[in-house]
Formats: C-alpha cells, structure tokens, sequence
C-alpha cells in the first residue's frame, strides 16, 4: 500500500491489516480520540466500504483496498504531463468529480487540476444518468484543462478523449476494447468506462474544459442490480487485478496527450484512428436525441469530420447527428 497521507488513509492501513484492531489501539496508533476513530470508521461504512465491526474485538476491512495516491500517480506520468498536472486532489467520498473541479474553476485556474475520488454515490453519466461504481475498486477522475481561445471541432473532443483513453490502456497490455459513439468504452459489447466532458466559456474568448472518466476496475457482484446496462470491469476482462494508481497514471498522460494537440490537429487526426476502436460502423442502430425525443433509425456510415455521427437513414438519406443515445438493433 501507499505511505499513507492522511488519518484516514492511515486508518485504512491498519484496518487493511485484516485483524480486528479495537478503537483504543486505533486512536493511539493514529493520535486521534476513540470517539474520532469512530466517526472515521462511520464516514468510511457510508461511502460503502465494507468495514466490520464486533463488539469487544474492534474493527476490521472485510477485504483490503489500495487507496489512491496522487504522489504516486504524478511519479508515474510521462515527462510532458507531469508539466501540465498541476494539482491531483485525492478524496474519500464526492457526489461528482467534475462538479469539483467546476467548482474550483469559479475560483482559480483550473489547468492541469485533478480530481480522483474514491467512491461516487451520485455519480453523474451524460445526460443526467447515474453511474454505479463499487467503493475503493474503481477509478472516478475528472482532470480540468484551460485553453486561452477555442480549438476547432470540439464537437469531436468527447470521441478523441475516448480513443485516447483506449490508447493508454493498451500500453498496459489491455487490449481489445472498443468505443461506442459518442463517449462509451466497452469490451465484447458491455460497457467498460465512459467520458463526460464539461465545456464553459466565451466563444470568442477563453475554454475552459473538464473531462471526467469512470473505468469499471471491479464491480462487486451486489451492485449488478444496480446498472441498467451489460457491462464488464478489467479484473473480468484481464482475469487479473489492476493497479489503480498505474491505471489513473496512463489515463492522465493519454489525456494530456490529446489536449496539448488538438487546438493543432483538431478531430482530424482522432478520426482516422476511429476504424480501430469503432464498434458501430454497418450496425443498424436506433438513436435517440435529447432536445425532441426523436428516436431515428438507420445504418451508421461511420463519422464525419467533426465527431458527429454519420448514419444512412430508413427513408431519409444521410444525415449527421451530434448527440444521442445509440442503442445496436438486433438482425
């Protein structure tokens, strides 16, 4: 495990011990109160981690986990992102990662400021959807990145981020994912991870943007009730674990990669990678858009120069669309 930073991080240490350690020996070990221990411990318990707790036998973790650690993971990240990152903010508990780093915009520069929580009850997908994320075994980030006027096609930023994500986990050996238009990450057709992307300012004038990801690591089999879709995590995919901290480390860098190039590439040089990450390209599919309801079908092309989806309409030609949800129909 990481050299812990904080109490609680400490806490986890002894607690991932995997022996029950009462609250005195606790607050002793950390210098804390037993009633602080104990206010910890309930603090952990609600963002769902699984800590048990016996009467006259203490606390213990019914499985160990690996915090995060933001001084690892800027170690980790390659020489020019390490330059970009300015900031990598570790919390326990958030209701979303990106609403932080909003947050902070409205009071500083936000360029190069991550934000990687641990768990994320009310974890927000596009559209206002919740994404479900087991505590303390997934990865929830949001970086924050700052341009002094638009790039060009940003319409295309959310599919770039996705095959620049796909690109970094494949120099970790995990291969074989695909992306579903416009932000889905999946394996064998279940979804993996996915990509929010939040964009303010002045058309004319300065962009701020902030990109969140959420990779299923391991999702407990509980909280399969929970996801209203197929999905899979990489400890299904791979048959092994993965380093979280490793994982956030090749993602950052991926990222940074893509942002310090496009405002020169634009979406041009993403789309021609798309052919080796597409998984839509000659499926008949339905789209549904958010602004009508409209729900239209067809067989995608493949996309057009600026992100958007190209697809080759029931009665109605080609047409392109920027948003929707995309669901494969079945032959």
């Amino acid at each position: 495990m990481p050299t812990p930073r904080t109490t609680r991080d400490r806490l986890l240490r002894h607690l991932n011990d995997r022996r029950f350690v009462t609250g005195t020996e606790l607050g002793r070990e950390l210098g804390i109160s037993r009633a602080a221990v104990h206010n910890h411990i309930d603090t952990l318990k609600a963002t769902g981690l699984p800590v048990e707790g016996i009467t006259g036998r203490g606390y213990r973790l019914a499985r160990g986990v690996k915090p995060m650690d933001g001084r690892f993971i800027e170690e980790q990240l390659e020489g020019e992102c390490r330059r970009h990152v300015s900031r990598i903010i570790i919390e326990h508990c958030v209701d979303s990662t990106n609403d932080i780093v909003s947050k902070l915009a409205r009071k500083e520069l936000i360029h190069g400021v991550v934000c990687i929580t641990e768990a994320q009850p009310a974890g927000r997908g596009r559209r206002g959807k919740h994404w479900v994320a087991t505590p303390y075994r997934n990865l929830l980030m949001s970086l924050g990145w700052m341009y002094e006027s638009w790039p060009p096609d940003l319409t295309g930023l959310s599919v770039a981020a996705g095959i620049a994500l796909i690109e970094a986990m494949s120099l970790m050996g995990i291969a074989g994912l695909g992306m579903k238009w416009p932000n889905d990450i999946v394996f064998d057709g279940k979804k993996l991870g996915g990509i929010l992307i939040d964009i303010t300012g002045e058309s004319s004038g300065q962009c701020t943007i902030v990109i969140g990801v959420g990779i299923n690591v391991h999702i407990d089999d509980n909280d399969d009730p929970l996801i209203d879709q197929p999905w899979t995590d990489l400890t299904r995919v791979l048959g092994r674990a993965v380093d979280r901290n490793e994982l956030a480390a090749s993602c950052l860098s991926g990222l940074c990669r893509l942002l310090c190039e496009f405002p020169g590439t634009g979406f041009e040089a993403y789309r021609k990678r798309w052919a080796h990450v597409d998984v839509l390209t000659g499926k008949a599919v339905s789209i549904t858009t958010h602004e009508k309801g409209d729900t239209t079908v067809g067989v995608v092309l493949g996309l057009d120069d600026t992100g958007a989806l190209a697809v080759d309409v029931e009665g109605g030609g080609k047409q392109s669309f920027l948003s929707g949800d995309v669901s494969i129909k079945a032959r």
